[in-house]
């Protein structure tokens, strides 16, 4: 493997914590299932960052809130 070179292509875990306005750190911790309060706009805009479908975007809310968004067949 090269030196500096990305195994895949996209957004690295600090991108999306940047382009959400959170630390790496608080969303590493998210990753990990660690107990963070997320909002649901923040919820909303990773969804958006990490151009999720409807269904997963409910699969995202699910796991972070225990719910689904409360309008589950919008965005994606």
């Amino acid at each position: 493997m090269v030196a500096g070179r990305r195994r895949t292509p996209g957004l690295r875990r600090e991108d999306v914590a940047l382009l959400a306005g959170v630390s790496a750190t608080w969303y590493t911790w998210l990753e990990q299932g660690r107990a963070v309060k997320a909002s649901t706009q923040l919820l909303e805009n990773l969804a958006r960052i990490l151009k999720l479908n409807s269904i997963e975007r409910v699969q995202l809310f699910q796991l972070a809130l225990g719910r689904p968004p409360v309008d589950a067949g919008a965005a994606g």
